[in-house]
Order: structure tokens, then sequence, then C-alpha cells
């Protein structure tokens, strides 16, 4: 099983606000590295908003092209608008080069310190400090190299999540950085393999309740986690001919991870291979989406392209991030969006139900589907993803 990098993030904005003036982006380059960049634009609102964007974007862009990060620090802190009255950047920054193997460049510019995490220790990160030739009174910024292990976390975060609470009677004077340190070591307690998007959709609702659900300024927390990679088999559609049933149940069988099977005769086919029955769930009767069915073994059984189509106008339509357990879309889709690395194997036995046998196979709609669902999971959802025919 491969190691990966997860990031993810989590935002809520300044209360009465419309657009956050926090912005994080978070791209892949060519060689496999991941770009990731957080910025907090002064104040709140559009024009903060801007500011972020122009920032984290800027940093991003020179990140991914290899410029040196202490220039492009330079470069990006020179650029900024000054405020008149505090004689400040407009916008903070914190950006993490991370390579496949672990390998993290960091520069961190007025954010609040980034955390390295192991296990329940907090790790110390050594950091050279630069002053940039700017006429800001804030003008200096940290780089860092570390190397990551197995099952670290890299947590960076908006002021808006240390501050939080301030002036309240629990925490006059925010949450500060070691309470902040504090809570993310329970949350790791409790739940070891916690994902970065829970994690840091945790961090940052616990601000929100420090403000009273009101939060007083804009919440972001990024994280970074170093770990096994997730991966799930979908299943879908007979094989070509019957003699290839048994590939169909050796690749279920012995799959490391989530198994998905798509398809009421792929279904079938699998349960006698192995043995197991399936049975219907009778809770998820009466919507529009044929009730999901359970068997040993599988994480979701499901009917196939009605599913799967409902699937593809989830994922292209819907917030994912707040999605419920409503009927076997909804799941597949959790399920997929869980995953690291998704391995589609797929029948080409013609479906009768769905086309004439006389058209090519290239056209069915089975093969269709199939295709825009994986597209759709890697180029929007930066899913690894293999199609493979049978």
């Amino acid at each position: 099983m491969l190691e990966l990098i997860e990031v993810s993030y989590y935002n809520l904005h300044k209360h009465n606000e419309v657009v956050p003036g926090d912005t994080f982006l978070v791209n892949k380059t060519n060689d496999k590295r991941i770009v990731a960049a957080l910025a907090d634009g002064m104040g709140s609102g559009v024009k903060a908003n801007v500011l972020s964007q122009l920032t984290a974007s800027m940093s991003q862009k020179f990140i991914m092209e290899g410029i040196d990060p202490i220039h492009a620090a330079q470069t990006i802190i020179s650029t900024l608008p000054v405020c008149s009255k505090r004689n400040v950047s407009y916008s903070t920054l914190t950006a993490l080069d991370i390579y496949p193997r672990g390998l993290v460049k960091i520069l961190e510019y007025d954010n609040p310190d980034l955390i390295w995490i192991r296990g329940q220790e907090i790790l110390p990160i050594k950091s050279e400090e630069t002053a940039v030739k700017t006429g800001h009174t804030r003008n200096k910024i940290k780089y860092s190299e570390i190397q990551l292990k197995f099952g670290d976390r890299l947590v960076f975060f908006s002021d808006g999540v240390n501050q939080s609470g301030m002036g309240s009677k629990k925490y006059p004077f925010g949450w500060e950085e070691d309470n902040v340190k504090n809570f993310i070591l329970s949350v790791l307690s409790k739940m070891p393999t916690v994902s970065s998007a829970d994690l840091s959709k945790q961090i940052v609702l616990q601000a929100y309740r420090n403000d009273a659900s009101m939060p007083k300024d804009d919440i972001t927390c990024a994280v970074a986690y170093f770990r096994k990679s997730r991966n799930t088999l979908v299943l879908t559609g007979p094989p070509s001919v019957y003699e290839k049933n048994i590939n169909l149940i050796d690749a279920f069988s012995n799959f490391e991870g989530k198994r998905i099977i798509s398809g009421g005769t792929t279904s079938q086919i699998i349960s006698k291979g192995i043995g197991e029955p399936i049975t219907v769930d009778m809770n998820d009767l009466g919507g529009d989406i044929p009730p999901r069915a359970t068997m040993k073994g599988a994480d979701l059984v499901s009917e196939g392209m009605l599913t799967m189509n409902r699937a593809i106008r989830i994922l292209e339509e819907e917030d994912v991030k707040n999605i419920k357990d409503e009927n076997a879309a909804y799941r597949m889709v959790q399920l997929l969006l869980g995953s690291d690395s998704i391995e589609f194997l797929v029948g080409t036995a013609i479906n009768e139900a769905h086309q004439s046998p006389n058209m090519p196979i290239e056209m069915g709609l089975r093969r269709i589907t199939i295709n825009k669902l994986a597209n759709l999971l890697q180029d929007k959802y930066l899913k690894n993803v293999t199609v493979k025919y049978i």
C-alpha cells in the first residue's frame, strides 16, 4: 500500500460577511509535489478576499515553478499593499512544498506558527528567519525544511483560530496556541486515524464555538497528513465471457481496501462465487434510487447505472463536504471521496436492458458512465483513478 500526503482544510466566514478574507489553495505538480498556501487578508470581506487570493496564488505559482522560496517571499511581500495606519502588509502567508516521500519546505510570514505532530508529541521546527527588503514593520519570513515520518501531521491556520474567544470569560486573550495544541492532541487520542478534512473541521468548529457561534474573524485551518493510501475497488458489469467470472471474483476477494459492487448481475456473480448471500436493506426502500443491499466483504452493494449517474450529479452539483448518507448514491460518493486511489473493474458484456446487442461496446452506456465518473473523480477531486475492462 503506497504512502501519500492527504491535504484538506475547513473555513468559516466572519459573522455577517459574504466572502472569506482567508484563502487556501492546494495543487499537484507534474513531479507529484503538493503545493499548499494559506493566506489571511487584513480585515474581512471582499477587500481581504482579493488580497489573500493574490498572495496565495502568487506563492503557489512561484513554488510550483521552483523559484527560491526566499526570493518568492521577497517578491510577494513587496507586491502587497501596505496599511497606512499600521505600516504592515495587507496579507499573511503559510506555504508548503511537500515532496512525495515526506520532505516539506515551509515558508511562513506573519501567520500563527505551523504545528508538527507525531503521535501525541508536538515536534519543534528549526526555522531560518530572514529579513526581506520591504518598508513594512513586519518584514521577517521564516523558512524551514522538515522530513515527515509515516503518521505525521502538519496543522496550520489563520489567526481566527488562536484568537477565537478573545474577550470572553474563558479565553480573555483568545484560545491561544497552547490550547489549540492540547485540543488537537485530545482529538488525536480519541481518533488516531482521523482524516485531514475531519481534523481541520473540528478545529474550526471549536474556534466557532469559542466565538459564541458568531465568528469575529475568518476562521481557516488546514491539515497535511502523511499516511497510507486508502484504496477502493468498484466492480460493475459482468465480464465479456462467462469464463472470466472467476477473475471478477478473485479481484473482489483479494483486494485490500473498500469494495463497491454496482449492478445486480455483478453482485450475483460475486455472491455465488464467494458463497455469501445478498440481503436488500428494507430501510432503504421508497426513494427514487433502488435500495442498497448488504453482503459480507462488500462496503456497498447497489444497482448499477441509475445509482452511478446519480453519484455523478452529486459530485458535479452538490456541496460534498456536508452530504449525508441518504441512499445508495450518496453512500457511493462518501466511499469514493474517502479514498485516494480508486480502481474500476468494468465488465464488457453487453447488457440488453441498456442497449442494442448490435452496438459497439465503446458506445455502451456503462462505459460512458464509468469514464465520466472516473474523469470527474480525477480532475475535480484529484483522486488517482484507473479503469480496467474485463
